[in-house]
């Protein structure tokens, strides 16, 4: 049998694909980061869903991370505090509410 970690790519464009038959693996040192592009202009984001491998799933499996917002590809990006996110211990989608909420083209 082929295990999950062999099938995957590890793209970061894999991040966007539904389901679990990939994932996206940072390479390197923290910290790292990955961008969206929301579409062609600046739009509201009041929650999201992010699906992150319970522990044991190794060190692949990020605990804290933050929400940094732009306009622009290349920044300047603004963070608040409040944007600081914790992921829960647990298999499957964990939603995450947004507040307060961003308004911008890039995450």
């Amino acid at each position: 049998t082929t295990t999950p970690y062999h099938r995957y790519s590890f793209k970061k464009e894999c991040s966007l694909e539904p389901g679990d038959d990939s994932c996206w693996i940072s390479n390197g040192a923290a910290p790292q980061f990955i961008s969206y592009r929301l579409g062609p202009a600046p739009c509201r984001i009041n929650y999201f869903h992010m699906a992150i491998p319970p522990l044991p799933g190794g060190p692949l499996s990020v605990r804290r991370f933050r929400l940094e917002a732009s306009d622009s590809p290349e920044g300047p990006w603004i963070y608040a505090p409040l944007h600081q996110l914790v992921t829960m211990d647990v298999a499957g989608l964990q939603k995450f509410a947004v507040q307060p909420p961003i308004e911008a083209q890039y995450i």
